[in-house]
């Protein structure tokens, strides 16, 4: 409705032009979730501002090494590339098609995959570390009261690195879901025809 359209328009604007607040990264986040599926308003909106590209990326490039960002900007960005499904409306998949497009074009520059890659990789690598130095077995472990004991803060950590790659993992299937345009002068040139290749070929840098 008309609220939460406004909500939207001003999490988008405190992103932009504002101080970045993980909080309106949430909130964009939990509107995304709660729009109505079948018309996926508040993508289409969010989409048409060009959000991602102009905000969203910025941001996880120039903080990749923050986890506290990295992991709300994550789930946004999952929830923003949600594929359509395949019986989805003319009236929806008209607009929407073209600006998820847009935004799979958005993640070839700028070496964004390799960024995005690297959040799960040195992650995985972490945990094959600790694991074969033996941290978080029982021996390892120390309890003080009052603070978190060893298990359970790697516990918390590798609770962290496994949303973080499931997260990655599920941001690459919906672009690879968004198939590419058909060549027109309102695709926007020869190379939104050859969006799948591109990514695929990020993968190999």
């Amino acid at each position: 409705d008309e609220l939460h359209n406004q909500q939207v328009l001003e999490s988008f604007f405190y992103i932009k032009e504002g101080p970045m607040d993980i909080a309106r990264i949430r909130e964009l986040t939990r509107l995304l979730r709660r729009e109505p599926k079948e018309t996926r308003p508040f993508t289409l909106q969010l989409a048409q501002f060009n959000v991602l590209r102009e905000s969203l990326l910025p941001l996880l490039f120039a903080h990749h090494d923050n986890r506290k960002l990295t992991l709300p900007l994550l789930r946004l960005l999952v929830q923003f590339t949600m594929p359509l499904p395949p019986d989805a409306p003319a009236a929806v998949s008209d607009p929407l098609v073209p600006l998820l497009q847009d935004a799979k074009d958005a993640f070839n520059g700028k070496d964004m995959v390799l960024v995005i890659t690297q959040l799960w990789t040195k992650r995985i690598r972490k945990q094959v570390s600790r694991e074969e130095a033996g941290v978080g077995s029982a021996s390892s472990a120390s309890t003080v009261d009052g603070e978190i004991n060893n298990d359970d803060q790697e516990e918390e950590d590798e609770d962290v690195a496994n949303e973080i790659v499931e997260l990655v993992l599920t941001l690459f299937r919906n672009l690879l879901l968004v198939p590419d345009a058909q060549y027109s002068a309102a695709s926007g040139g020869h190379h939104k025809t050859q969006l799948q290749d591109t990514l695929l070929q990020q993968f190999d840098k």
